[in-house]
């Protein structure tokens, strides 16, 4: 390239680091011009302890040496700063940070109320707030989710409990003709509806468990595998079983051993 064509350019310090290689702390980048998108850039020096106030010193492992947005201008198109990272030494100054942040762009961008801003300021906080909101938002959906699984599951074991109990007729006639009782009758069908829920349970936990470790396995992500979902379970598949089982219990019971036996 022509020397004309040289235009001086500072760099964040990471880019610094990477380009000096090891020729000591306070040796330049280098002192023969670099070639970025066809342009020949001289490093006149590079800005200490902090980021230029450009894209990111790297990208995708490779330094990036820049010139604010002159050179933005040129390589990128863009005449603007798309974002600044600001660390603050003290948490508890986050929030009267932002503010002054806030001000002071408001009066570069001559903003005055009630124009809206033309900036985001996030804070680690406002982050936070953000992640916390929107899992608040999917543990609602999950458990409206959860709660139509087990409406739906409940009333189909109900349907098949009623269905049992009309085809089994001359079993419950039989049953009560030997001398069984209606509260025999009663919990013989309450506890085969807690036996279809627990098999359930059992069967989704074991699915759930076994799901787990295979995520664990392939993602190499720790997995942790605690005993409250099981309880909890355990808790609803009682509550389902005993709930959607009491009808087609008590229509059993009810049956007269002469017309069952008919």
């Amino acid at each position: 390239m022509e020397a004309d064509d040289e235009r001086p350019s500072a760099s964040g310090s990471d880019a610094a680091s990477t380009c000096r290689g090891d020729k000591g702390a306070d040796h330049p980048l280098a002192e023969r011009p670099r070639p970025v998108r066809g342009r020949a850039l001289r490093s006149t020096g590079r800005h200490a302890g902090g980021r230029i106030a450009t894209p990111a010193d790297t990208q995708g492992g490779r330094p990036r040496c820049a010139r604010e947005t002159g050179l933005l201008r040129r390589l990128y198109n863009q005449d603007y700063i798309t974002n600044i990272r600001v660390k603050v030494k003290n948490p508890d100054e986050i929030d009267s940070v932002a503010g002054e942040i806030r001000q002071l762009l408001h009066e570069r961008h001559h903003i005055t109320p009630p124009q809206e801003d033309d900036f985001a300021i996030f804070s680690a906080a406002d982050i936070a707030r953000m992640a916390r909101g929107i899992s608040g938002t999917l543990n609602l959906l999950l458990t409206a989710l959860a709660g139509l699984s087990l409406l739906v599951g409940g009333i189909v074991l109900m349907n098949i409990l009623l269905i049992s109990v009309g085809e089994r007729k001359k079993e419950i006639g039989l049953r009560r003709a030997l001398g069984a009782t209606q509260g025999d009758i009663f919990r013989q069908f309450l506890m085969e509806s807690l036996s279809v829920t627990l098999l359930g349970m059992v069967l989704g936990s074991a699915l759930g468990w076994a799901a787990s470790s295979l995520m664990a396995g392939v993602t190499k992500f720790p997995v942790v595998v605690s005993w409250q979902p099981f309880a909890l379970a355990l808790g609803f598949a009682l509550v389902v079983g005993l709930f959607f089982g009491v009808q087609p219990a008590r229509r059993a019971a009810r049956l007269k051993p002469v017309d069952a036996l008919r």
